[in-house]
């Protein structure tokens, strides 16, 4: 079974740039991530303080790390 390593959403951009602390996770998660023992969850939707586009924050996320 693996396990599955979850990143939590944090800020964007109005456009949907990942600011740094974004990044930083994203970058940290890549690094300690093993295709034969991992599996990545994005997790991060909508919100006033990090997220006003149209799209959740996961799918920024996840467009990063393919």
């Amino acid at each position: 079974m693996k396990e599955i390593l979850i990143v939590l959403g944090s800020p964007n951009s109005d456009e949907g740039k990942l600011k740094d602390i974004a990044l930083d996770r994203l970058n940290y998660c890549v690094s300690i991530f093993d295709d034969k023992k991992n599996l990545i969850l994005c997790a991060g939707g909508f919100g006033q303080h990090f997220n006003t586009t149209n799209e959740p924050h996961a799918k920024y996320a996840m467009e990063y790390l393919i």
